[in-house]
């Protein structure tokens, strides 16, 4: 999946691989969004659910935080930053964001990954 949507960038057909990421993390049973048109809501909510969460953080959580370690998770991290990339690169700053939010919200959940 990943060198397909390194494929669909490098050719720069950024729109495809932002829907080839969205069916395979579907596929994956993980829902980045209930639907294209609630982006821009669910971006909002998102950041500020982010937000929050990350001022409930302890200053020191990064020396307790483990590594992802779950096949899936990891590929469902690895597949969320492809989507923030290619979302950015076609324009859509709110579909960004909002895999960006996803991806940390994984991180304090599941811990770190290399994205």
């Amino acid at each position: 999946a990943m060198t397909k949507v390194t494929a669909m960038a490098s050719t720069q057909r950024f729109n495809d691989a932002v829907d080839y990421c969205l069916m395979i993390l579907k596929e994956l049973d993980y829902k980045v969004t209930a639907s294209r048109r609630l982006v821009p809501l669910e971006m909002l909510y998102a950041l500020m659910k982010t937000i929050k969460k990350l001022k409930r953080v302890p200053m020191d959580f990064h020396k307790h935080i483990g590594v992802i370690t779950h096949q899936k998770r990891k590929g469902i991290v690895a597949l969320t930053a492809s989507l923030n990339y290619v979302a950015y690169r076609a324009g859509d700053s709110k579909l960004s964001i909002l895999a960006a939010c996803k991806i940390v919200d994984m991180t304090l959940k599941y811990g770190l990954s290399e994205y």
